[in-house]
């Protein structure tokens, strides 16, 4: 990944509790749209994942994007054979599991400034819960094609993946320029 922007200043970036207002949301993907509403509250309580959304200081609690994080594992022939040699059977890593942005955002770049948020959520947790990767997989091959441009691989279909020590380095190298 090329440094990661930083969140526009405007935006905030904090976890989802109940005080945000979802209803507005509309990335132009029903499906996306539908998880925020009625499954991402009880899957962040439930520690199924954990959602991030960014607000506009402007707006109030209005989300208008979101991700989501948990951990998952992988298997050994989902990593680049170079990297396999002394890999275990199964490698921990994290899952970014949903992340959408809304259409009113859309157009601007923010998606990739989104995916930077998300990985340097993911680095800072990797160094208390080990993880050695950063999976996705994307919801289309626009999805995917953006991914790739920060530095992800394809491994099987719609699903991509990310070593963390190269995300590491990207954030630590953002964070001096």
């Amino acid at each position: 990944m090329t440094g990661p922007e930083p969140v526009p200043q405007s935006f905030t970036c904090t976890q989802l509790n109940s005080k945000h207002d979802l209803e507005a949301f509309d990335c132009g993907n029903e499906a996306l749209n539908r998880w925020l509403r009625q499954h991402a509250q009880h899957m962040h309580a439930r520690r199924y994942s954990r959602v991030f959304v960014w607000t506009d200081q402007q707006m109030g609690k209005e989300v208008l994007a979101y991700f989501c994080l948990s951990a998952t594992a992988i298997r050994r022939e989902q990593v680049q054979p170079a990297a396999r040699r002394s890999e275990l059977a199964h490698i921990p890593a994290f899952l970014l599991g949903k992340l959408a942005l809304d259409r009113r955002l859309q157009g601007q770049g923010l998606a990739r400034v989104l995916i930077a948020d998300a990985v340097r959520i993911a680095v800072r947790a990797s160094e208390s819960v080990a993880a050695r990767f950063l999976v996705v997989d994307a919801v289309d091959d626009h999805a995917a094609s953006v991914y790739e441009s920060c530095g992800f691989s394809r491994v099987d279909g719609m699903r991509l993946l990310a070593r963390l020590d190269d995300l590491r380095a990207a954030v630590a190298e953002a964070n001096h320029t």
